[in-house]
């Protein structure tokens, strides 16, 4: 058995277990869809009227909507759900050595739009905020976060590639700040981050 060690430990909050919940259910109606309130609580064991908050919840953030009436199995009808996939959400940048890749893609993952551009070391990320901008100003508002991917090694505390064939100083940091300040606002983002 692992040892924990209890000076970093966190201990699980209710919003901790609420979170996670509503993960399971938004990812049983994006693997499943059209699928019923009543399916995904017979899937998860979790109580109908707490599939029927989150999915209310979900509901009310546009995320999942109904989609009319499935098979019934004795009693009354169920409601059919699926993830509400009408536009861009997120917006992503893929800097590779050769080739950088802009896109946007709707809840569901699929690719909406696309541009596609040689990389150069010096013109790469002018090029990569335009285009995000771009992007942007298209899909005004339904842009809700964006993913930057980059070669190599990245130092979290500065942004910077360390390792790798491109050296890209603070890319993420820039990108985002200067190609998206709307979303900074919008979503009150006092950090970025760089999935690691």
């Amino acid at each position: 058995m692992r040892r924990l060690d209890l000076r970093k430990a966190q201990a699980a909050r209710l919003n901790t277990i609420r979170d996670i919940n509503r993960q399971i259910v938004l990812n049983y109606v994006r693997e499943r869809e059209p699928i019923s309130r009543a399916e995904i609580a017979r899937e998860t064991e979790l109580q109908r009227s707490t599939i029927s908050a989150i999915v209310e919840d979900l509901k009310t953030e546009g995320l999942v909507e109904e989609v009319g009436e499935g098979e019934s199995t004795g009693g009354r009808r169920p409601t059919m759900l699926k993830l509400r996939a009408a536009g861009p959400i997120a917006l992503g940048v893929s800097i590779t050595p050769t080739c950088t890749t802009i896109a946007t893609s709707d809840l569901a993952g699929r690719v909406i739009d696309q541009e596609e551009f040689l990389t150069d070391a010096h013109k790469t990320l002018g090029q990569v905020i335009e285009d995000v901008r771009g992007f942007t100003e298209r899909y005004k508002g339904s842009i809700e976060g964006v993913g930057v991917s980059l070669p190599g090694l990245v130092d979290p505390s500065t942004a910077a590639t360390i390792a790798g064939k491109l050296s890209l100083r603070s890319a993420p940091r820039l990108l985002v700040i200067s190609s998206c300040p709307e979303l900074l606002r919008r979503r009150r983002l006092s950090r970025w981050s760089i999935a690691r």
